[in-house]
């Protein structure tokens, strides 16, 4: 199988003529030497209403590139919106969306639960703004559980007119 690249400027020039003569994802794979869900996909991710722009569309993708190779860092601004939103009553889940639509970060909600259960370990007290109050799990004990039936007999101790009762049938 072949390895995947990334597509360099050169193809996505290449790409961008194609797409302007009215080539095919299929013919225009073949010319530029990828494979046509490629082609698909780059003209889906990065076409605009007004074309195909090789240029902006390589600078987005150098920046998807970097943005990923660098996590994002838990910092002091972050920190302090997500504990005032907790504060507020908001859930993690509620948080990480609000976080995605209107600021330039983003978090998981169980990044969010990470930080809650690490404060509360430190002593903290922002466990107890979550609106279902997270209990440990319950150990089931393998001696008492839900439909056991107290007192049973064995089939084996079972009285012989029981046994008599099964041969007739």
């Amino acid at each position: 199988m072949k390895e995947y690249t990334q597509l360099i400027l050169s193809q996505r020039y290449k790409i961008s003529a194609l797409h302007k003569v009215g080539q095919g994802p299929t013919q225009m794979a073949r010319i530029v030497g990828v494979h046509r869900t490629t082609i698909s996909r780059e003209l889906k991710r990065n076409r605009s209403p007004n074309g195909y722009y090789p240029q902006a569309t390589h600078q987005r993708s150098k920046k998807r590139r970097t943005d990923r190779s660098h996590p994002f860092k838990w910092t002091g601004r972050c920190r302090r919106i997500v504990e005032g939103k907790l504060r507020h009553e908001w859930s993690p889940e509620q948080i990480a969306g609000w976080l995605g639509r209107n600021e330039t970060f983003t978090i998981s909600h169980e990044r969010i639960y990470q930080h809650i259960h690490l404060d509360q370990d430190r002593g903290g007290r922002l466990h107890t703004h979550l609106r279902q109050q997270q209990h440990p799990k319950r150990i089931s004990s393998k001696i008492a559980y839900k439909g056991s039936i107290r007192h049973r007999i064995s089939i084996n101790d079972r009285a012989a007119i029981v046994d008599g009762k099964n041969s007739n049938r």
